[in-house]
């Protein structure tokens, strides 16, 4: 199908597929037409912080103090409409219970971004992990808040590095992303949680941060190999 987009000066009028994609600035004013109603968009607000020195070299006199976006009004791009999609999936199956999940692959889709479709000069990754103390400071948090919805914002701060960073040195440190990190010490308590006989799988999944018990099976079942109902019958006695 075709559409025409129009973002304070800028407009766009070209055929579209599935992997296209349109970039607004912040404060811009996005007004966009389609030549056929069959149609379903997801729209992200992405921290402009995100797109800084964690992410290209800013000083480059090759993007000066801002990062160029080539053709941000119609390009098409696998790789960025593969992870938007993923977003999506962790949004409508997961909820708040996939917070940290849904925060890398926004993370995810803004390095994919600055990558593939800017003029900036990537920076080299810190190599580094983070000190064996912030990772401690990091997973007393996750176990304190193990019910809660937990941000990656939170968690930089506690490292006192931006989230970008934080993702990288995380996994670095661990081995593990911090949403993977997170599932593992839900699941860990679940199961300490399935071998009392005086709960229900939705007391089990509502304990361990999981407000939809099916969510929560499907889980489980991925990570276990069995669902919570076989694993308490094999386990719990």
């Amino acid at each position: 199908m075709n559409w025409s987009a129009q973002l304070n000066d800028r407009s766009y009028c070209a055929p579209c597929d599935p992997n296209t994609f349109c970039v607004a600035r912040a404060g811009e004013t996005a007004e966009i037409e389609y030549s056929d109603a069959r149609l379903s968009f997801a729209q992200f607000f992405l921290p402009v912080r995100w797109f800084e020195s964690d992410l290209v070299d800013a000083a480059s006199s090759r993007c000066g103090n801002a990062i160029e976006l080539i053709d941000p009004m119609n390009a098409s791009c696998h790789a960025v409409s593969g992870l938007a999609r993923k977003a999506v999936r962790a949004m409508r199956s997961g909820g708040n219970s996939a917070r940290l999940l849904i925060d890398e692959l926004l993370i995810d889709l803004s390095s994919a971004l600055v990558e593939r479709h800017s003029s900036a000069v990537l920076s080299q990754p810190a190599r580094g992990g983070l000190s064996p103390a912030v990772v401690r400071r990091v997973i007393d948090y996750l176990q304190a808040h193990l019910a809660e919805e937990v941000q990656l914002a939170e968690l930089a701060r506690l490292a006192n590095v931006t989230a970008p960073h934080f993702c990288r040195a995380f996994a670095k440190s661990t081995g593990t992303p911090p949403h993977r990190y997170q599932i593992a010490m839900r699941l860990q308590k679940a199961t300490r949680l399935l071998a009392e006989p005086g709960l229900s799988i939705a007391d089990v999944a509502f304990a361990v941060g999981y407000e939809d018990p099916s969510y929560f099976s499907r889980l489980f079942c991925y990570q276990a190999g069995m669902s919570p109902s076989e694993w308490r019958r094999e386990f719990a006695k």
